[in-house]
């Protein structure tokens, strides 16, 4: 579980749509969760919810890690007029803003 999850994190972290891996991970703690809750409580049901959610952990590093990266070279420090756009938004994101302007595809 968690030797994937490096996996779909290094994966994450040079393509942000990796992150929908980490919705496999959040079914499965979900679900582990209920059972933990529901079923007897077992020593390997609470492992495996520590093991999805600490590979959760790891995919959304996977995200983390480049925005806050890309933050720290384009946006603080620098003076308001030379940072980028992007750096104002209430959630900065790297990632929307090389898709929205870089990769803008014209309407047919």
């Amino acid at each position: 579980m968690l030797a994937a999850a490096v996996l779909f994190s290094l994966a994450t972290f040079v393509r942000g749509n990796g992150i929908l891996a980490g919705v496999t991970y959040l079914l499965e703690a979900v679900a582990t969760a209920f059972a933990l809750l529901n079923q007897d409580f077992s020593l390997s049901r609470l492992i495996r919810l520590l093991s999805v959610v600490a590979g959760g952990l790891l995919i959304a590093l996977g995200t983390l890690i480049p925005q806050y990266l890309a933050y720290a070279e384009y946006c603080i420090g620098r003076d308001p007029d030379a940072r980028r756009s992007w750096c104002n938004n209430a959630i900065p994101s790297i990632f929307t803003f090389v898709q929205s302007h870089y990769w803008y595809v014209m309407p047919l």
